[in-house]
């Protein structure tokens, strides 16, 4: 697992701790390396107050978590880009550029091809969401029958 803790970036293991929270949610734990935790000011027993994307959330193996330690998530919203014409490798990266997540549709993983582009996206290019939202893009294979 990828995070970075308050922006300092770490490569690391999330393990279920077999409790469960008060509310009923699933107890993990996150090792952090000393060396980070004196970077952060940071010592045993200190508790992430947040992250992105939200917890349940699925996300790729090369994603990233971002953890917050005793600190609040930034509530600046960041405005979607237009990712039509993209391949889907070029839309999870640039999401990623502005800390957003891609929902991908419409074409499995399995049937890509180098003409398989954004067609549709919700939220719409240019809307306000929230860093960490997730934007849906719908994909198709836009080789022609003349293609073929």
């Amino acid at each position: 697992m990828r995070a970075a803790f308050d922006g300092i970036p770490y490569d690391g293991s999330i393990v279920n701790m077999g409790v469960k929270n008060k509310d009923g949610s699933v107890c993990y734990i996150l090792g952090m390396r000393k060396a980070i935790r004196a970077q952060l000011g940071k010592g045993d027993g200190d508790t992430v107050t947040d992250q992105v994307p939200n917890a349940g959330m699925r996300i790729t193996a090369s994603g990233k978590v971002i953890v917050y330690m005793g600190e609040e998530k930034p509530t600046e919203a960041v405005e979607v880009p237009d990712l039509s014409g993209m391949l889907p490798d070029e839309c999870r990266d640039t999401l990623e550029e502005y800390g957003l997540y891609l929902k991908q549709k419409g074409v499995s993983s399995a049937q890509i091809t180098g003409d398989t582009t954004a067609t549709k996206q919700s939220p719409e290019a240019g809307t306000k969401v929230s860093l960490g939202a997730v934007v849906t893009v719908e994909f198709s294979d836009t080789t022609t029958v003349n293609d073929r």
